[in-house]
């Protein structure tokens, strides 16, 4: 017997890995190199670091379904933003150190539609507009 809501948790994990997959293949439709997927870190997991043109970029993916009333645009929650944030400066110093940081930010929705995933990208992100405004860097 598997334990209540186990079905539910194993059914978004799904989704989010599905809906990592369809956003990385999106971006290098659109010419970005997938660098690294679920990165982790001690401030937590990078859902996908690409690059492009010289710029690193850290991407966080949101998934919902279509049928879903929340949209995904909302998980982008002040504390996301600055666990992103921190995961993405833990990263530049164990993989790219001494180097100049070049990177941004970018914020993904997947919706799944039927068998296939909408999705929309969100360039060059500016965390300031998803934090508290006594928020330090």
């Amino acid at each position: 017997m598997t334990a209540p809501g186990t079905g539910e948790a194993a059914r978004r994990r799904a989704l989010g890995r599905a809906g990592e997959t369809a956003a990385a293949d999106f971006l290098r439709r659109h010419g970005f190199d997938v660098v690294a997927r679920n990165y982790h870190t001690p401030h937590g997991e990078l859902d996908l670091v690409v690059a492009r043109e010289g710029t690193v970029i850290f991407v966080e993916v949101k998934t919902g379904e279509a049928a879903a009333t929340v949209d995904p645009r909302t998980q982008f929650t002040p504390r996301k933003v600055t666990r992103l944030y921190r995961a993405a400066l833990d990263y530049w110093e164990r993989e790219r150190p001494g180097e100049e940081p070049n990177l941004r930010f970018d914020f993904v929705a997947v919706v799944r539609r039927g068998d296939g995933f909408a999705v929309e990208h969100y360039e060059a992100v500016a965390l300031d507009d998803y934090l508290p405004a006594d928020f330090e860097w």
